[in-house]
């Protein structure tokens, strides 16, 4: 249904109804969770600080109660007894000294421990006699008891009274541990409110405990819980209670640390120290947000902590529901929109189809009538009036394309997939001797040699030609048979096409006789080549040593004279002796000279790399360079790592060169270079004479000197094998001087692997 356009049409409006009405559902939904997690957190914020407020109340009204006790006359009228007795504060006094007013303070504890069913004990402790209780009331199961002044016990060694050896001591909550009496657990778990008492002169006089069960403070502040809320407070060590809506609202056991059946709060990692401090979590179930009660500090050595929780099906109860709502709604409008596209696909899509059916029928060879085609002022009238032209343009087409087909120059060939030739051209019958003949319905195999012809269709069949033609004598040689027997060397280049149901191969053939011809006279003429270079080095190998030969026996036999005829010599023959000597020497220089040029980019050169440090110390060692010249290498050149030669030998030649024609005392040579991508580019400028532009060219010829040879020593070879091996080397080499002061020559050399700038260690 969907293959036709009608379907088409009926689809795209059904997936644009879609993704519009999708789109607009997350829009809608992305909205209503954003309100639903901001009452979330609205909720869960009331809920937290509610019950925070509470607790915070309940450990107020601890401090308060036990501020107002310390100020009581029985404990200041012992106070006074004690500092009658003009003794040390810890020595004042005997437990059983105070008269009746440790059992007036006792009455007190026990009416206020009433009204306070979550105290367990309210005690007066004397700083004397290791922290002795002078007045203990317990609240245990028995109900309200005061302890008897003989089963009063000693607390000094109790951590929550450590921090009373302070120097300035001040009220504080202690660590929530078990009820301990004389050194054991023997309760549940306390939380203590300790309270310094001090004199009249300041002097600590004792402290006023009151203990307090910690699972019943917690539960005296229950909080009210909406629907599928839970409340848990914990302490930093992990004692928490929780308040479930699933419970009814009542707590749970407290769960302290201690307990052997203890187990950690859920999702405490979040809440204690944790993202949910900042703002709502979500957890997989729930989503949760916390509040702190107490940070841990001087007067509170623990953390207490309230998390908050909703049930994230509860949380997006609303959300879900419109969610189903609104995907009805979406499948009603999606399947109403696909009935009225489909009905107007229909419509619309008659005068295409109308047509479609017309082109069919011409594909096969049927006469095409297009007077049932609608002709409309739409793109369906225009397509109607597009396919009557082009039917007049592909007869047009089918005639040039016939034409190019018979003029081609190459011999043209279309098979079947049987190997069959279904068409060939006249280039082809001329080339193959079948002029005037036809060869439809042959095989293939009468233009393949005997020995190829059997295995044609094996190489076809196998040969993944892919898209576009393949050339086939890549790598081997094709030969073809034409009429009278003979064979003719080819290039033949195949593709393959489907049309009307089958596969055909098409073949452009090109004689290539004058082209093998041509290989093998550029084969001889290579070879020649090659005789002739080695031609040349055998002479010039040979030449150098037989001209040599003679100079080193004029140079030999001058000294000879010279030693013979040393009475008889003047100051002007010793001086032609000498120049003729140095005749010889500038002679076989340029003999070494010669030899070195001609052997340039026709040896190999060893290409073994150096760094651009060593190349100096070689360069610097090897210029003769007069005093007061100098020789500069900058850090970039240092840097490098190249392959040594030739680049030494043309450096070194430049730098000869400046140092040679430099015409005063003092100068300085300079070598720089700067990298870019393809080439490394070497800079050797000097401070000498320069060089006029007149003759930039004509120093890079081979025995080309500005000045004359008697003022400089040199063979005029050095800027020529310089010129050779940069040109060699696919380089280039630029002169830069106005003649008045300074000569730079600037050579680049293309990169060859392994060139790079030394990286940093």
């Amino acid at each position: 249904m969907f293959k036709t356009l009608r379907g088409k049409i009926a689809l795209m409006a059904m997936a644009v109804a879609f993704a519009a009405s999708v789109c607009t559902g997350i829009l809608a939904l992305g909205q209503l969770r954003a309100l639903e997690r901001l009452h979330a957190r609205s909720l869960l914020d009331a809920s937290a600080k509610l019950y925070a407020q509470d607790i915070a109340a309940t450990l107020d009204v601890i401090r308060s109660e036990a501020a107002a006790f310390a100020q009581m006359p029985p404990v200041s009228s012992m106070i006074q007894i004690a500092e009658a007795r003009d003794l040390p504060p810890r020595k004042r006094a005997l437990p059983d000294s105070y008269g009746a007013w440790p059992d007036r303070m006792a009455r007190i504890f026990a009416a206020r421990m009433q009204a306070q069913p979550h105290y367990t004990q309210m005690r007066l402790i004397s700083a004397f006699d290791t922290w002795r209780e002078l007045v203990r009331v317990d609240n245990g199961p028995d109900g309200l008891r005061q302890v008897p002044a003989g089963a009063l016990q000693q607390k000094g060694q109790e951590p929550y009274l450590a921090a009373l050896q302070q120097e300035t001591p001040r009220p504080y909550f202690s660590d929530v541990t078990y009820n301990r009496e004389h050194g054991k657990d023997v309760g549940p778990a306390t939380i203590r409110y300790v309270l310094p008492v001090t004199d009249s002169t300041g002097a600590l006089f004792g402290a006023l405990v009151i203990n307090a069960d910690f699972e019943k403070l917690l539960a005296s502040a229950t909080p009210e819980l909406s629907q599928a809320h839970r409340v848990t407070v914990m302490t930093d060590n992990l004692d928490y209670l929780t308040w479930s809506h699933e419970d009814g609202g009542t707590p749970s056991r407290l769960m302290f640390h201690q307990d052997p059946d203890w187990v950690a709060p859920p999702n405490a990692d979040l809440v204690i120290d944790g993202p949910a401090l900042a703002d709502i979590v979500l957890t997989p179930k729930e989503a949760i947000r916390a509040l702190p009660i107490v940070t841990p500090g001087a007067e509170h050595p623990f953390g207490l902590y309230i998390g908050t929780a909703i049930a994230r099906d509860a949380l997006f109860a609303a959300s879900r529901a419109a969610l189903r709502t609104y995907s009805a709604y979406l499948l009603t409008l999606t399947v109403a929109l696909s009935l009225l596209a489909l009905a107007l696909g229909y419509r619309m899509t008659r005068p295409i189809r109308t047509l479609a059916m017309a082109m069919r029928d011409a594909e096969e060879g049927t006469e095409v009538e297009l007077s049932d085609v609608p002709v409309t002022r739409d793109e369906v009238g225009e397509l109607a009036s597009a396919f009557r032209r082009m039917s007049n343009v592909l007869i047009r087409e089918s005639s040039r394309s016939r034409a190019i087909f018979s003029g081609a120059a190459d011999a043209i060939v279309m098979i079947d997939d049987t190997g069959k030739i279904e068409d060939a051209n006249p280039a082809f019958l001329t080339l193959f001797g079948f002029e005037g003949e036809n060869l439809n319905g042959l095989p293939i195999e009468t233009i393949m040699p005997a020995d190829v012809a059997p295995h044609h269709m094996a190489y076809l069949t196998a040969a993944d030609l892919g898209k576009g033609p393949r050339i086939m004598t890549a790598n081997r040689e094709i030969f073809g048979r034409r009429q009278d027997g003979t064979e003719v060397p080819l290039e033949i280049a195949v593709s393959q096409e489907r049309f009307s149901g089958k596969t055909h191969f098409i073949g452009v053939i090109r004689d290539i006789s004058a082209r093998k011809e041509a290989e093998e006279q550029q084969a001889s003429l290579i070879e020649a080549l090659a005789t002739s270079n080695a031609e040349l080095d055998t002479f010039a190998y040979v030449a150098s040593h037989d001209l040599k030969a003679p100079l080193r026996v004029i140079d030999n036999a001058s000294r000879w004279l010279e030693e013979d005829l040393e009475p008889h010599l003047t100051e002007d023959t010793r001086e032609s002796m000498e120049l003729l000597r140095s005749r010889v020497l500038r002679m076989e220089r340029l003999l070494d000279d010669l030899l070195e040029y001609s052997r340039i980019g026709r040896t190999q050169v060893e290409g073994a790399a150096i760094t651009g440090e060593s190349l100096a110390t070689n360069l610097t060692a090897l210029v003769d360079l007069r005093d007061g010249m100098e020789l500069h290498f900058t850090p970039q050149f240092l840097a490098l790592h190249i392959p040594r030669m030739p680049l030494q030998t043309v450096l070194l030649n430049l730098i000869s060169n400046s140092a040679k024609h430099h015409d005063r005392d003092t100068g300085l040579i300079q070598v720089s270079v700067e990298e870019t991508d393809e080439a490394l580019v070497f800079t050797v400028a000097d401070d000498g004479p320069g060089i006029p532009p007149d003759y930039h060219d004509k120093v890079f010829e081979m025995f080309q000197t500005l000045r004359p040879r008697d003022q400089v020593d040199g063979s005029g070879m050095g800027l020529a094998m310089v010129l050779k091996h940069v040109q060699t080397a696919q380089g280039r080499i630029e002169l830069l001087s106005d003649g008045s002061r300074g000569t730079t020559f600037r050579i680049t050399w293309p990169k060859q692997p392994g060139n790079r700038k030394e990286k940093a260690a």
